[in-house]
């Protein structure tokens, strides 16, 4: 019942995009137990991930509840006051266009610890319309054939950019296709492991996208850990300045601000809100624990987090139609200043 009063009390905050309806969710009782839940678990010792886990395990409008508090956090940290209501706004929105699914893995839970292993998956509605697509078969062929045909050719040969494939294949879509099908690059794509265990009916192009899905997951993979500079050559528009680590944190911000944008939001917040989301997770992942759940570190000492969070802020312009600078020493300031070079990178967008 619980979960069905939270559901309903959500479902009347779907369309909050006006100040009465945002309104309304910060001062909703579940808003505020939500909230006191994560500060208190932010302070509480041992700060464990396995308790923000077991917060975001409760339900889909608790998840997004909890992910509203930790963004809106730093939207009142580093911005200034006329700005924070609606960042606030527009971190809510990008939140339903998230449309993020923990599934937890009872089968594979021995009982050792305080939760089951699990895996998640992000544009759940949209990535499954992805799959049942035949341009998304079409596209997934072409893309595998030709990384399968560059692999037998001379390195010095150069593959079709993979940015302007998926432009030739999707138009104005392209951000949006990328950072769906792409939102996972790594060995163990998180996001297939979650479509393994997806146990709708789905059309007659959803288990050949899949397949069609996961090798090409796995050549970009390979590409990544065989020539790194290749790889980033390959797979980001040809007219950035400079490429970065992880592709899905550069096209995540991108789709989620050219969305925004179309529904409404200034450009200015339509950029701000998927970049203080990259900027957020590298943060609370900057420590063992939750530390950083709510606060932030000074420094960060890890370069690659450094431009991950270059990526997001890269994305963000392009999603706002703005050209993105050559980098002059940010990677360093995030390093030296987090809190200076956050505000820094908010004031160019």
């Amino acid at each position: 019942m619980r979960i069905l009063l939270t559901l309903l009390v959500m479902m009347s905050f779907a369309c909050a995009s006006t100040d009465e309806a945002y309104r309304r969710l910060l001062e909703s009782p579940e808003y505020r137990k939500t909230q006191l839940r994560v500060s208190h678990l932010a302070q509480g010792q041992p700060k464990s991930v396995a308790g923000l886990i077991e917060i975001l395990a409760q339900s889909p409008a608790v998840r997004a509840i909890t992910l509203h508090v930790l963004l809106d956090t730093r939207c009142r940290r580093y911005l200034p006051r006329p700005d924070r209501r609606p960042c606030g706004k527009a971190v809510w929105e990008m939140i339903q266009l998230l449309d993020f699914d923990v599934k937890f893995l009872r089968d594979q839970w021995s009982g050792e610890g305080p939760v089951p292993p699990f895996v998640f998956v992000a544009f759940k509605r949209q990535l499954l319309q992805r799959l049942n697509d035949p341009r998304t078969h079409d596209f997934l062929t072409a893309l595998n054939a030709g990384l399968e045909h560059q692999e037998r050719r001379s390195q010095a040969a150069h593959a079709t950019n993979l940015w302007s494939s998926t432009v030739h294949s999707f138009g104005a879509q392209a951000a949006g296709v990328l950072a769906i099908l792409m939102q996972d690059t790594s060995a163990a794509p998180v996001h297939m492991e979650y479509l393994a265990r997806h146990d709708s009916q789905e059309g007659r192009f959803f288990t050949p996208n899949l397949l069609l899905l996961g090798r090409a997951l796995e050549q970009l993979h390979e590409r990544r850990e065989a020539d790194p500079a290749a790889y980033a050559r390959f797979v980001y528009p040809t007219d950035l300045p400079q490429t970065y680590n992880n592709i899905y944190h550069f096209y995540v911000p991108w789709h989620l601000a050219e969305e925004l944008v179309t529904r409404g939001h200034a450009p200015r917040y339509a950029a701000i809100a998927p970049f203080l989301l990259g900027v957020t997770y590298e943060f609370i992942t900057a420590g063992a624990d939750l530390r950083y759940l709510l606060a932030d570190p000074a420094t960060l000492s890890s370069q690659w987090k450094a431009r991950d969070i270059l990526a997001g802020h890269a994305g963000a312009l392009c999603g706002t139609q703005r050209t993105v600078p050559a980098e002059r020493g940010q990677v360093a300031l995030i390093q030296q200043d987090t809190g200076r070079a956050v505000r820094a990178l908010l004031g160019a967008l």
